[in-house]
């Protein structure tokens, strides 16, 4: 009977510390982070990397300077801070022109929110301003399940928090 209180508790211990997210942040700016998952880890930008994160926002006509990359076992999150632009103007400028749109959020004062499928790969940017400052994230993966459990509206507006 003890065994079986100990066991018991033992689980309940567990249940209760046991998370699927990390408490892990990239600071970006002004106490401004961004949560990592578990699964992700941040990496050094590599020329390659770069250089397809730059083919990417090819169609841009904004500077979107790399900041960060994050890494997970099927997917990238680029994170980018635009210079000298709006979220108007970001909003104005399709990321790919030869894609499929799947979604699209857009307030001028706080957001915007697209999701696009070229192929097979999924594509989820989201540009966000904070303190008049703005943070673009573009994550990009091929697995569907993923994109819409981790690359949703909500999750990514989640994901950015500020440090106290």
């Amino acid at each position: 009977m003890k065994k079986s209180i100990y066991l018991l508790l033992f689980f309940a211990l567990t249940a209760c510390t046991t998370s699927n997210q990390s408490n892990e942040e990239i600071i970006l700016f002004n106490n401004i982070g961004f949560k990592i998952n578990n699964h992700e880890k941040e990496i050094k930008p590599s020329i390659q990397i770069k250089e397809n994160y730059l083919a990417k926002i090819s169609n841009k006509k904004n500077q979107i300077p790399l900041f960060k990359i994050i890494k997970g076992k099927n997917h990238h999150i680029f994170i980018g801070l635009p210079v000298a632009t709006s979220l108007e103007n970001l909003h104005k400028n399709n990321l790919m022109e030869d894609a499929i749109k799947l979604e699209n959020k857009f307030d001028k004062h706080h957001y915007d929110f697209n999701q696009f499928q070229n192929q097979d790969t999924l594509l989820t940017e989201y540009t966000r301003l904070l303190n008049n400052n703005l943070i673009y994230i573009l994550a990009v993966t091929t697995n569907k399940e993923l994109s819409d459990s981790l690359f949703t509206f909500e999750k990514l507006s989640d994901r950015i928090k500020k440090i106290e």
